[in-house]
């Protein structure tokens, strides 16, 4: 069955065309999944610019990454087109998305259900569904037990959600800079993630509500490649950070407000936060030294610990992704048309590193089945598979 959504923007119309396959039971009429009566997005309001002084951490000197401590054994392979990879909010399977459409799949690498079909074309060769999105997030829009998809793609045009039947619920009408990177959050404590998205060229950062609105945005940063959001400082409250084109990484409070510029001493394009239970979260990173070298650095607000990892030139030259592990302080960052590579976010060494001859095309997923002593890493690689790899001692 097909659904169409026409949302009208400001004198441009929006196709928003979503797909349900016929591959499970219908569920009881009671227990459906319907759209939400959203109304027509609109654009992020932009926030005065910060007026803030940029604080310059001191970071160690760099060092060699050194010997990993594990493998990456590959325990399957699952041929598709894959480029976008999620984590199911179980931990013990994950989600797939590419051209062909967006697929549920266990952690041995079965698939378990199709959400959503490849993409229509119009007579004329044009897209008309969600299905170009190649890219994906796990999210909680409407505070019920059931996960929605945050679908975009990388430089592409468009950022969309779509509930779990493959139906379309809003597209955000953002600029037409092209999509660098989104996270979600729930950022307000509401139950609901707000979506944060980092935009190519001027764009800048938008905050979106769960219903598609618009809640915030700076557009006086812009390239912001990756984004994302937790409590770095460990004071309670959930910020937004994001990397841009100036050699700072931006945060900010939940509601827009600038909170800190810090100054690394570097040029990072990538920006992650861990958790570690009880302890204070580590800002994890990566980009150039000025020296042109490719690092990675990790440090806790206060620099009570801090690191940074020198690699050969270029190695972080394209990073697609970079995804904390569920249960253990460990990040896995995959460079485009390089590695992997799994570092401790504590200390900066090298946990492990794809075997030779993989070559990493888009996401990453990470699982931690019960029946499981080691963590599963998903990579999809740039011939459009997923790989299962253990990470063993």
């Amino acid at each position: 069955m097909t659904r169409l959504r026409v949302l009208t923007l400001t004198g441009a119309t929006l196709l928003c065309l979503a797909i349900t396959t016929g591959c499970r039971p219908p569920e009881p009429e009671e227990a459906s999944h319907s759209a939400a009566p959203y109304s027509d997005p609109r654009p992020a309001p932009s926030v005065p610019p910060p007026s803030l002084t940029p604080t310059e951490v001191s970071l160690p000197a760099p060092k060699a990454p050194g010997a990993p401590t594990h493998r990456m054994e590959i325990a399957w392979s699952l041929g598709t087109a894959a480029e976008g990879l999620a984590t199911h909010p179980s931990g013990e399977s994950f989600y797939i998305k590419g051209f062909n459409g967006l697929a549920h799949v266990d952690a041995e690498g079965r698939p378990i259900e199709e959400i959503m079909g490849p993409p229509d074309f119009d007579p004329a060769g044009g897209p008309v569904s969600l299905g170009m999105e190649q890219l994906v997030r796990v999210a909680q829009l409407d505070g019920d037990t059931r996960p929605e998809f945050i679908v975009f793609g990388s430089w592409g045009q468009t950022v969309s959600a779509v509930d779990d039947d493959g139906e379309g619920l809003w597209v955000y009408p953002g600029p037409d800079t092209g999509t660098d990177d989104v996270w979600v959050a729930d950022l307000d404590g509401d139950g609901e993630d707000e979506i944060i998205i980092g935009y190519n060229g001027s764009g800048g950062l938008h905050v979106v509500e769960s219903d598609g609105e618009g809640q915030w945005a700076d557009t006086s940063i812009g390239n912001c490649w990756h984004v994302v959001a937790g409590d770095y400082d460990d004071n309670g409250t959930v910020e937004v950070l994001s990397t841009s084109a100036k050699p700072q990484i931006s945060v900010y409070e939940p509601g827009g407000t600038p909170d800190a510029l810090l100054d690394l001493g570097l040029m990072p394009n990538m920006v992650r936060v861990v958790h570690r239970g009880e302890r204070s979260p580590v800002l994890v990173g990566a980009g150039h030294s000025m020296m042109a070298d490719s690092v990675a650095f990790g440090m806790t607000h206060g620099g009570s610990a801090a690191w940074v990892v020198s690699f050969p030139a270029g190695r972080f030259g394209h990073l697609s992704e970079a995804m904390p592990a569920l249960d253990r302080p460990w990040v896995a960052m995959a460079d485009m048309g390089g590695g992997v590579v799994v570092l401790d976010a504590e200390s900066g060494s090298v946990i492990a590193e794809s075997p030779p001859g993989f070559v990493a095309g888009g996401g990453l997923a990470w699982l931690s089945p019960p029946d499981e002593p080691d963590p599963i890493l998903v990579a999809a690689s740039d011939h459009g598979e997923a790989k299962g790899f253990r990470i063993v001692p």
